[in-house]
């Protein structure tokens, strides 16, 4: 699939230096440097994670942060806080802050980021409360509906 004339050379996965690397969260620099330019008061501490979404990919991506020894989820919410608090408990998060909405979870936990596994139609919404927050977001595709969707996400 070629771009459009107006989305300039599409970057070739294959060749790409910068997308063939999967560092380590707990010694990268980069990737553990806060938006104020500190690296957090423990950086070897695993990175606290709230992840909105319990569906299907939702419970793929509680197993994925179950098994990383860099992460640990404080919070899950979904909709149906009976599925996310079913969800926590069937990928071994006990204990964990559970609730409806992103705004309720960040009342109730301290977090480092959020893992947004929403429908596409709430990236935008759920994306840009964790932004205007100071929390970096891991957004599941796509990251918005439309191009000023997406731009509206990246000015937040």
């Amino acid at each position: 699939m070629s771009p459009s004339p107006d989305q300039g050379p599409s970057p070739d996965v294959r060749t790409s230096p910068a997308l063939r690397t999967s560092p380590d969260l707990r010694t990268s620099p980069d990737l553990r440097t806060f938006t104020d330019g500190s690296s957090g008061a423990d950086d070897t501490a695993p990175v606290r994670l709230i992840q909105v979404g319990a569906g299907s990919m939702g419970r793929a991506w509680l197993h994925t942060i179950a098994e990383s020894p860099d992460a640990v989820l404080v919070g899950l919410a979904d909709l149906d806080v009976a599925v996310a608090r079913r969800a926590a408990e069937e990928t071994g998060h006990s204990g964990i802050g559970i609730g409806a909405t992103l705004a309720d979870l960040l009342e109730q936990v301290e977090a480092d980021a959020v893992v947004n596994v929403t429908i596409p139609a709430a990236h935008e919404p759920v994306s840009t409360l964790a932004l205007r927050r100071g929390l970096p977001v891991l957004c599941e595709k796509p990251v918005a509906e439309t191009v000023a969707t997406g731009l509206a996400m990246v000015a937040a």
